[in-house]
This record gives structure tokens, sequence and C-alpha cells, in this order.
């Protein structure tokens, strides 16, 4: 791999691993810190780099950027605070019966076949074959989250996989290019390993599901952040549906 190449590679997969960080970030439990950043900066900066970066078209991202300069005013002014996001949060995905969008795999992929008038598999949490082929793809990777006392298919587990593991392709990726002739082989070898096994990881799990979440995300949302948060994941799905074209 040449230099060029390889920096343009670890460019990319760095990219991604930031924008599945940063959607992990805006979909966990809101707090104080979230809205001390979020008042302090607009993240349409982090984001317009990072699209560069993964080859994403900025004319896709336009009206997303307003969305993040938007947000950080709604904020920074005080038109927008804690409670108000929590309450959202709350209405969109903690509702014991019928959160309005589910922000777990199993009971979302369910929700669409009772939609489709199919009968429900009425999937546990925790335990259910989703959740367990996901804890499968986590263990093959040797992938932990410390702290998370969350199934394995929640959106917030899958997203931080995903950063991890475009992360781990980067480091690969750079040790590749910067090896020597002996070493080079492995490296690529071991990149390529990974590669398909996080590509399989995506087919079964983020892209069998995720479109659809950000998308109804972006309709069901109400106030600055939400339907952003949904625009945004509807972006980065769409260019690692084509990556994987």
């Amino acid at each position: 791999m040449s230099e060029t190449n390889g920096y343009a590679a670890v460019a990319y997969h760095s990219a991604l691993s930031d924008w599945y960080s940063l959607l992990c970030y805006f979909l966990q439990a809101p707090s104080e810190e979230m809205i001390e950043q979020l008042g302090a900066l607009s993240a349409s900066g982090d984001v317009r780099s990072m699209a560069s970066e993964a080859g994403v078209e900025a004319a896709s991202l336009a009206e997303v950027l307003q969305e993040l300069d938007e947000l950080h005013r709604s904020v920074s002014e005080g038109r927008c605070g804690l409670s108000d996001i929590r309450q959202e949060y709350t209405r969109l995905f903690m509702h014991p019966k019928h959160p309005c969008v589910q922000p777990y795999e199993s009971m979302f992929v369910d929700g669409e076949r009772v939609a489709a008038g199919k009968q429900s598999a009425q999937p546990c949490l925790f335990v259910n074959p989703i959740a367990m082929n996901a804890v499968e793809h986590y263990k093959r990777a040797g992938f932990r989250v410390p702290g998370h006392e969350l199934p394995a298919d929640h959106m917030v587990v899958e997203l931080e996989f995903a950063s991890k593991m475009h992360c781990r392709l980067a480091s690969l990726v750079h040790e590749a290019s910067t090896a020597d002739d002996g070493e080079a082989p492995r490296c690529s070898e071991r990149f390529n390993g990974l590669s398909q096994q996080f590509s399989a990881f995506k087919e079964e799990h983020l892209l069998n599901w995720m479109p659809r979440f950000f998308e109804r995300l972006s309709q069901e949302g109400r106030g600055p952040l939400y339907p952003c948060v949904g625009a945004l994941g509807c972006v980065l799905m769409d260019a690692e549906g084509d990556q994987g074209a």
C-alpha cells in the first residue's frame, strides 16, 4: 500500500469512526455535560471535516449543517435546555410500552413486522436471536463496553461498536502503510479479516434497521436536536450502504 493511499484510507476510517462516535454521544441519555458542549460550540465544523475525509458530498449535508448551527444557537441562547432534551428523549425512546422510535434493533424490526400484518416474535430484551447474534460479533472482535447495562442490540451499543471497528481499521491501515516488506502482508491480512468481519456486522445489523431508524427519528423528533441527529444518521447510513455495494 502506498503512503498516499494509506493516508487516505486512515483518514476515511478515522472520519467514520468519529461520525459514529458523535451519533453515539447524541443518542445517550442527555446530561449537563452534553448541554454545556452543545452551547459552547456548533458541531457543524467537525461534521463538515468528517464528511470531507469520508468522501461524502457536501450537498447532502447542507441542511444538516444548518440544523447543527441552529441547535448550538438554541442551547447557547437558552431556548433549549437539559429538561427540554430529557423530555424529548423520554418521549422518543423511553416510553414503557410505546416509544415513538424503538432504540433496540430486535424491537424495532418486530414493530415493522407487526405493522406489516405479521405476527410478533415477542422478543425479550437481552435474550433474543438478534441481540445474541450481535453478542457473537462483539466476542469475535474482542469488544466490550464497560459500564453499559444495555442489550447488545441497543442503538448506542451498536454505534459504539461500529466506531471502534472503524478506529481499528484505521490503525491497521496505518500499520500496513508503514510496515517493512516482511510485515506489510501480515498487516494487510489482518485488515482484510477485520474488514470482512465488520462488513458482516453491517449487513446483519446496522443496515438491517438503522437507515429506517434514523429516518423515523428525523420525522418523529421535535425540537432542535433529534431531527438533526436523525438526518445526520441517514447520511452516514447512505455512505456505509454505498461503500458496501
